[in-house]
C-alpha cells in the first residue's frame, strides 16, 4: 500500500445498497463559509461490508483507548464524543425501534444472565 489519504474529518456516513459509505473531507484554503471559517469538501469516499464497518470500528476504539492511556486525549474529551446524537439513538439502521434491546459500547446486543 503506497497512497496516504489525509482527512479533516468524516462529512457523511451513511448506508446505501447495503455498504456502509463513508465520505471523508478536507479544509479549503481559500473558500470560506459566512462566519469566515473554511469550507469542508468531500474528497474521498469508502465503503464497506456492515462486518468490516463493525471491525473498524472496534479497531478505532482500541485506538482511542490507547491515545488515553498516552495521554494524547483526555477521557473526559473522549465520553464528550460518545455522547453525540448518534449515541443516543433509538433507531437501528434499519430505521425499527430497538428501544428495549440491551446493546454494549459498540452496539453488539448483551444476552440477559440467566
Amino acid at each position: 500500500m503506497h497512497n496516504t489519504i489525509y482527512t479533516d474529518g468524516v462529512t457523511n456516513i451513511a448506508l446505501n445498497k447495503g455498504m456502509v459509505r463513508i465520505e471523508f473531507g478536507t479544509l479549503s484554503i481559500t473558500d470560506r463559509d459566512t462566519g469566515g471559517n473554511p469550507t469542508i469538501f468531500e474528497r474521498h469516499q469508502m465503503a464497506m461490508t456492515p462486518k468490516v464497518f463493525l471491525d473498524t470500528f472496534g479497531n478505532m476504539e482500541r485506538m482511542l483507548n490507547l491515545l488515553i492511556k498516552n495521554g494524547v486525549v483526555k477521557e473526559s474529551d473522549a465520553d464528550e464524543q460518545r455522547e453525540g446524537p448518534a449515541r443516543d439513538s433509538d433507531l437501528d439502521l434499519d430505521g425499527k425501534d430497538r428501544r428495549d434491546i440491551k446493546r454494549d459500547r459498540r452496539g453488539h446486543v448483551v444476552k440477559p444472565h440467566d
